[in-house]
């Protein structure tokens, strides 16, 4: 029985390890920078900013320096912005900074106004955080399972040697 347990945990391990490496592997090389991968780009400064925006969660991302106040309303002057605490990231020796979310409700014209000069990118979500917890649980889970079955199965084997040894007396 200690076997079929050993021998599960070392398959589950070095499944977890695999998947986690997919996805180191995947985050490396999916990392893109806001400016990139933005559906739309601006440059505010005193004047306000209108542009179509379709329907979805994104999220704002400011090049550079800090926004101070940023307020984004539909045609109906509803606001759509939830600011929130900035995530930072560089990437090329270019610096962003998440400072909120989007929730468009519907396809339509948004205008955008900010009480300083900055440049902004509206982005599909960039799930960084959640994906470099899961990547790290993986692989911590699939050397701990490994390590385990393989302790089991090495323990298990010097029983058997030993009962071996003893019936053979």
């Amino acid at each position: 029985m200690l076997k079929i347990i050993g021998i599960i945990l070392i398959i589950s391990g070095v499944v977890s390890l695999i998947l986690g490496g997919v996805e180191i592997v995947s985050f490396i090389g999916g990392l893109e920078e806001p400016a990139e991968v933005s559906i739309e780009t601006l440059d505010l400064d005193d004047e306000p900013k209108t542009v179509f925006i379709p329907e979805g969660e994104y999220e704002v991302w400011i090049e550079g320096d800090e926004i101070a106040e940023l307020n984004v309303e539909d045609d109906e002057g509803n606001s759509v912005y939830q600011k929130e605490g900035t995530k930072s990231i560089t990437i090329n020796g270019r610096s962003y900074e998440k400072i909120g979310n989007l929730n468009i409700e519907e396809d339509g014209d948004y205008t955008f106004r900010s009480d300083q000069e900055s440049t902004i990118h509206i982005t599909e979500p960039i799930s960084m955080i959640t994906d470099i917890f899961k990547t790290c649980g993986l692989v911590v889970f699939g050397i701990i399972g490994l390590i385990a079955g393989l302790l089991i199965l090495v323990l298990n084997l010097g029983k058997d040697n030993d009962s071996q040894n003893l019936s053979k007396h």
